[in-house]
């Protein structure tokens, strides 16, 4: 469960979390976890058809831009520390060249990545949602109403890829779990504790329980029947 908020909170001067992607598509987003445990999504960067020096330059603008003066803790996809065939040179390599230091995320699992922002979701408290969203977080909201889905495959009875679609909305949810994931928030899901009890109140914006989806074809990435 997440509430998206009427008007943009402004950063506090706490650690800002930037999870990134990478890709031609690449996207970043900014997190900060407050005092009684909860998380905001506080601001998005979301890019199509650029390289990662490009986005790097952007990345850095946006970074002096709203949280220069923070503590930064960024985490990106582990497979952008390989070198590609045609360049030595990694994406994390490049943003160290820009003087922005970020390391890979703990884990490239998809299941593991997706129980990270589960867990944050299904989280109250005090009565409150585990997650908070600011309005321009635009392509983030996009994807949780189902735009961040599995597709499924056109065999009799309901099957689905075992992988999310990829598609303009995948991206900016992967650096969401990657940011999730460097927090620490799927840390507990690779020990074994047993996971946070999932509220049972009304969620209007829920789009991680099936169940609460009526209309047959809207396929929720977080749910999924074999």
């Amino acid at each position: 469960m997440y509430t998206l908020l009427t008007k943009n909170i402004p950063f506090a001067p706490v650690t800002v979390y930037i999870g990134l992607d990478f890709g031609l598509t690449p996207s970043a987003v900014f997190g900060q976890k407050l005092p009684d445990g909860r998380w905001i999504l506080l601001h998005e960067l979301v890019c199509f058809d650029i390289g990662t020096v490009k986005f790097g330059e952007l990345l850095k603008h946006e970074i002096i831009k709203h949280c220069s003066q923070n503590d930064l803790k960024i985490f990106g996809d582990p497979a952008g520390d390989f070198r590609a065939q045609t360049d030595e040179t990694t994406p994390f390599q490049i943003l160290r060249q820009q003087g922005i230091q970020a390391f890979p995320a703990p884990s490239n699992d998809v299941g593991l990545r997706i129980e990270s922002v589960e867990v944050s979701l299904n989280r109250m408290v005090d009565g409150k949602p585990g997650l908070l969203m600011n309005k321009s977080c635009n392509q983030l909201r996009k994807g949780f109403l189902g735009g961040y889905h599995y597709r499924r495959i056109q065999t009799a009875g309901e099957r689905y890829d075992d992988k999310p679609n990829k598609n303009k909305y995948s991206h900016v949810h992967d650096a969401l779990q990657y940011l999730m994931l460097g927090a620490g928030e799927g840390r507990s899901l690779t020990v074994g504790p047993a996971k946070p009890q999932v509220s049972n109140g009304y969620r209007q914006w829920n789009v991680f329980n099936r169940s609460s989806i009526n209309r047959r074809g809207k396929w929720d990435i977080f749910r999924k029947n074999g």
